[in-house]
């Protein structure tokens, strides 16, 4: 007996923006049928840190997101709802500070060097943190500044969607 055929879906943002500023509201509207396969649910995007609102981060800001939070600080709350609008989960404020003491509680700082946890733009150190928040380095070949790029994530966020024991279908969100 095989089993069932994975089917991926990515979702854009309702409102969908080329870029996102402290404040905006993003909401993701997922329509189906099928179940969701267990921790399938992931935001995706380019993180872009403008301290002055024009310039790209550079190291001696020393701007960075909490090391043991990464892309998790980019959402301040969550509610997710099913069928008729009831409310499963309503996290109203303080999402990054339930992250941190999750992380804080299960992880030692050596985990941080895994893969799973750089791709949510967690760190070993504030020295990375730091790092991330300028960008990633595109090739430099000498002569000329070196120049950084949007540094990309995605995360699997703490929602009900990722912990919760059912089954589910994957789900992928794309958020840009």
């Amino acid at each position: 007996m095989s089993s069932p055929a994975v089917i991926y879906h990515s979702v854009e943002p309702e409102a969908n923006r080329s870029t996102y500023t402290e404040f905006n509201t993003v909401d993701f509207v997922i329509n189906t049928d099928r179940n969701l396969i267990r921790n399938s649910v992931r935001i995706e995007g380019k993180l872009k840190v403008l301290p002055d609102g024009a310039t790209r981060a550079v190291f001696a800001d020393r701007v960075h997101l909490n090391k043991r939070i990464g892309a998790h600080a980019l959402i301040e709350s969550s509610r997710v709802s099913v069928g008729n609008g009831n409310i499963i989960e309503n996290i109203k404020t303080d999402y990054p500070r339930f992250v941190h003491m999750a992380q804080s509680a299960t992880m030692s700082p050596d985990d941080y060097y895994a893969g799973s946890q750089l791709c949510e733009l967690k760190a070993p150190s504030t020295d990375a943190a730091i790092a991330y928040a300028c960008g990633k380095s595109e090739r430099h070949t000498g002569g000329g500044a070196q120049t950084f790029d949007d540094i990309g994530f995605h995360s699997n966020h703490l929602f009900v969607l990722i912990e919760c024991p059912v089954i589910y279908r994957w789900l992928v969100l794309v958020m840009k």
